[in-house]
């Protein structure tokens, strides 16, 4: 699918603003796609550099970008995938964390969008989180507006 993307704005530019009914629409119809539903085609290389792109256009109050990008697909996602499962087997609760690992396993890419808010700025930790939480909402709209299904996981191994 060939997409339409004009390039970032430079920092401190001044944006036009106008109405868009078509992106409210889209939104308002937006829904997230089930993982076990998530299957090939997963966006190209080109089109993941655009998502991630637009996805980093969040609000990020003093621009520390408070996040990172975790790409998983093919053999590293199965190695990712294989480390949680040994984590897994050692929790106490192994029996059904295990099987929750299908949200990652099934999809043919993985994001991991990893906050990495810092205490001790002038930006509030929270804010910091809200804004990696923000980059989550943008990715998995911009993706369904690609054309993909997309779907935010968070399971016991965003936070182990």
């Amino acid at each position: 699918m060939s997409q339409s993307v004009p390039p970032p704005p430079q920092f401190g530019d001044t944006l036009p603003v106008k109405a868009s009914p078509e992106v409210l629409r889209f939104l308002a119809l937006r829904r997230s796609a089930s993982a076990a539903t998530l299957h090939e085609p997963a966006p190209s290389a080109e089109e993941l550099q655009t998502l991630l792109r637009i996805a980093a256009r969040v609000p990020d109050h003093g621009k520390l970008a408070p996040w990172r990008f975790v790409v998983l697909r093919g053999a590293g996602k199965a190695a990712f995938v294989a480390g949680l499962e040994a984590i897994a087997r050692d929790r106490p609760d192994g029996a059904r964390a295990g099987p929750k690992l299908f949200k990652i396993r099934i999809p043919p890419l993985t994001v991991a969008v990893v906050s990495r808010a810092q205490d001790g700025g002038e930006i509030p930790h929270w804010e910091q989180e809200l804004s990696a939480g923000a980059v989550c909402t943008m990715l998995v709209a911009a993706a369904q507006a690609m054309g993909y299904g997309a779907n935010w996981i968070t399971d016991w191994y965003a936070y182990d």
